[in-house]
């Protein structure tokens, strides 16, 4: 089967437009609660909204993805972030929001986003044939750090620029899209993704697929490390807005920031375009072990240098060795995971990385009132940096790890 069918372009369209929205309002609510007002560690808290969902719904979403048609699941996820944004844009239009309404706002549509993703990620080895999914998932990963990281961010920053609830009103309208891209999509893949083995109890379904990844080494490994990394970087980028808004020497402004989280996001693209390349080169270990300093790189750059250019070149880099990671991550789960366990473990995975992301933004929103905004980046970039010498260590050679039988 070619890759490029009527099928997977359309997914691909939904992840794309879906993923838009996503960078326009991750950045649109804590630069949102920046204009309220917001200190430091409540706009931290703010942002850490939007992903803490991962950390109560995560497993949960994972079950119902192997329980029920994904594509009814991610159809209903879209249309909830419709009906939630469209209402934030009604508050903010009539003057009635606050900090605590943007928070419930953040949280919302946060947990549509489980939903949503959870299926979402699932139905690619619905569609397209395993020896395809290594290109597959980096033509989806370019295409989500295109529209995530490349257009999203900017079009966030100019459309808050000009109005407050501009932001939310185009996203609602971009989830509206999904919604559609995905009636479209049911009818085509219905027989695919409605075939359920069986519907053990939720408790057996959770335990399943935790136990799953805890006793396979690789997955263990993988799973540990990626904690760790998201971790770390939810501390920095909890603060990142606020900081480079208020406190650097760029002290950039929405349109600005935008600028910059675009132009670093092209490496983002290189990095999805590239890493089936950077795989056969150097091994799916080799680009695992080089995710945690790219990172490293990335979280540098706005704190040793007040050049736009100089901040954007380190990003760039940091970026596409990141994104490299993640692709050379998704595929090798796929490869190492059982057709009738890929929800329960892809949600283990967003747990242990997505759900990490708030939690480390908690935490450096607490460090930012012990110590400082700035001290809490630089410990949170240290701390990468130990944990690029960490992986060095434990993902070592080209080799993949070997595949569980029930997975053939």
């Amino acid at each position: 089967m070619r890759l490029f069918d009527r099928k997977f372009l359309t997914l691909l369209s939904a992840y794309t437009s879906s993923n838009l929205a996503d960078g326009i309002i991750l950045l649109a609510f804590p630069l949102t609660a920046v204009a309220f007002g917001a200190e430091a560690w409540q706009t931290a808290v703010v942002a850490a909204c939007t992903k803490v969902p991962w950390l109560i719904l995560g497993l949960g979403a994972g079950v119902l993805g192997d329980s029920v048609d994904r594509l009814r699941m991610a159809q209903a996820a879209a249309a909830a972030r419709v009906l939630v944004l469209a209402g934030l844009t009604w508050l903010l239009l009539s003057g009635s929001t606050s900090l605590i309404l943007l928070a419930a706002a953040a949280l919302t549509a946060g947990a549509c986003e489980v939903v949503f993703d959870v299926a979402g990620q699932t139905l690619t080895p619905a569609i397209v044939q395993r020896a395809n999914l290594v290109r597959a998932n980096g033509y989806v990963s370019a295409a989500q750090n295109t529209s995530n990281e490349f257009v999203g961010p900017p079009l966030g920053g100019l459309l808050i620029g000009l109005a407050v609830w501009l932001p939310y009103a185009f996203s609602a309208a971009a989830y509206a899209l999904v919604a559609v891209w995905m009636t479209s999509l049911h009818h085509t893949t219905r027989t695919v993704l409605s075939s359920i083995p069986e519907k053990p109890s939720t408790a057996a379904n959770l335990g399943e697929g935790l136990q799953f990844v805890y006793r396979a080494v690789f997955l263990r490994r993988l799973g540990a490390y990626l904690f760790g990394v998201y971790l770390v970087f939810g501390v920095w980028i909890g603060l990142f807005v606020f900081y480079i808004s208020t406190i650097s020497a760029l002290h950039l402004n929405p349109p600005e920031l935008g600028a910059l989280m675009a132009v670093s996001a092209m490496g983002g693209v290189a990095g999805g375009l590239t890493a089936n390349l950077l795989i056969n080169r150097l091994g799916e270990y080799a680009v695992l072990a080089l995710g945690a300093s790219g990172w490293s790189l990335y979280m540098l750059g706005p704190l040793i240098s007040d050049s736009f250019w100089v901040v954007a070149v380190l990003m760039v880099a940091g970026s596409a060795l990141g994104t490299a990671m993640g692709v050379a991550s998704f595929a090798l789960r796929l490869l190492s995971t059982p057709d009738q366990l890929l929800g329960r473990v892809s949600s283990v995975f967003r747990l242990l990385t997505w759900g990490s992301l708030p939690l480390g933004s908690l935490v450096g929103a607490a460090l930012s009132v012990a110590a400082s905004t700035s001290e809490t980046m630089w410990m949170a970039t240290g701390a990468m940096v130990m944990l690029s010498a960490v992986a060095l260590v434990a993902f070592r050679g080209k080799g993949r790890p070997a595949q569980d039988p029930g997975a053939a």
